[in-house]
């Protein structure tokens, strides 16, 4: 499961008003474009927020570092830069109707709550899942208390091979000892 949250989306509402709606369309395009690219499908949204999930996890990772190359490059207005926020775990689900019934979809959500704006996260289940991803670089960031987690969670920040990122703030969750 790949899971987005657009960072700072009340401020760009506020200085945006209905023009927002523009930026929010433009971010829809560019996620499910990149995600159906990579096999990907769309399965809900709240508000800003969009719910994906992919056959493989290697695929929703490749396709989260593309989209977050495409959401940097796009030309948005002044002031109107989007910074989105992903999130991926991977685990038993089970479809109903247009929808997942599954823990791992609950987890997906506290993963991508950790994460800071233009940053990938991911779980150790997904990293491991994927496997090793030649055009991905996989950091450890170490373990954090996610709510629903049965216990610590192993973290871990992707980006493609050859991307510079700047630096991150720390995540968005409290680190364990181990």
């Amino acid at each position: 499961f790949l899971f987005t949250d657009i960072e700072g989306s009340t401020r760009l509402i506020r200085r945006f008003g209905t023009d927002y709606i523009q930026l929010l369309e433009r971010h829809r395009e560019l996620l499910r474009s990149t995600w159906a690219a990579h096999g990907g499908v769309e399965f809900g949204a709240e508000g800003d927020a969009l719910f994906g999930a992919f056959a493989d996890a290697r695929s929703a990772l490749i396709a989260a570092t593309e989209l977050q190359q495409r959401i940097e490059e796009e030309p948005w207005p002044d002031g109107g830069r989007i910074r989105v926020r992903v999130g991926i775990h991977t685990g038993p689900a089970f479809p109903h109707r247009d929808d997942y019934i599954a823990l791992a979809v609950h987890q997906t959500a506290r993963v991508v709550g950790a994460a800071n704006g233009g940053q990938v996260i991911a779980s150790a289940e997904a990293v491991t899942a994927a496997g090793p991803t030649p055009s991905l670089r996989v950091r450890s960031l170490g373990t954090y208390r996610l709510r629903d987690f049965d216990g610590p969670a192993a973290l871990f920040a992707v980006t493609a091979v050859g991307a510079d990122p700047a630096p991150f703030p720390a995540l968005r969750a409290v680190p364990t000892s181990g």
